[in-house]
């Protein structure tokens, strides 16, 4: 992600101060550690569908789920709990800066509600900016209108960070000219 950022940004495509990361599922995953791990490189974060607490999600996912990560991790998140806090983006927590958005299904059995409120709550209590968008819904929303009203919401909650961002900018350009 590092590399392709770098390269959009050296070509002018991307403006590097309003860069933002977005995923849905794995990608969400991806979304959410990437905000913690590389904060610097993010105006914003988009999640739709990720896994916030890893601990807490392989406990509350379906059994399937519970396999899989067994085979990933070797076992358990007991029994292999570093391994589960190394990858969960819950354990980067306090290197997030920049605001979130966490779009999530309501019955969602990959991802469950639960682990995803555990990581906004820990947002909040920090002062960051995280937004949660709660959808009827399993791993995705249930329907084309339900996932269109979640689209603009990303869009929106992008828009109104930009705006920051560009406020933050020219805040910074006048005192600069002040001195």
């Amino acid at each position: 992600m590092q590399r392709v950022r770098a390269a959009l940004i050296a070509e002018g495509t991307v403006d590097d101060s309003r860069t933002i990361i977005s995923g849905a599922s794995w990608g969400g995953l991806m979304t959410l550690p990437a905000m913690g791990t590389q904060p610097e490189l993010w105006a914003m974060g988009l999640a739709m569908a990720p896994v916030g607490d890893y601990e807490t999600c392989h406990w509350e996912a379906s059994p399937l789920i519970r396999a899989v990560n067994r085979t990933m991790f070797g076992g358990n998140a007991q029994t292999h709990a570093a391994s589960y806090r190394r990858v969960s983006p819950l354990t980067y927590i306090n290197h997030v800066r920049r605001p979130i958005l966490i779009s999530t299904g309501r019955d969602d059995l990959l991802c469950p509600l639960q682990q995803n409120l555990n990581y906004v709550n820990a947002l909040r209590s920090r002062g960051v900016t995280c937004e949660l968008s709660i959808y009827d819904g399993g791993h995705g929303p249930a329907s084309r209108d339900e996932m269109e009203k979640h689209i603009t919401r990303q869009l929106e909650f992008a828009l109104v960070h930009c705006r920051r961002v560009d406020e933050a900018e020219q805040e910074g350009r006048s005192k600069g000219t002040r001195q």
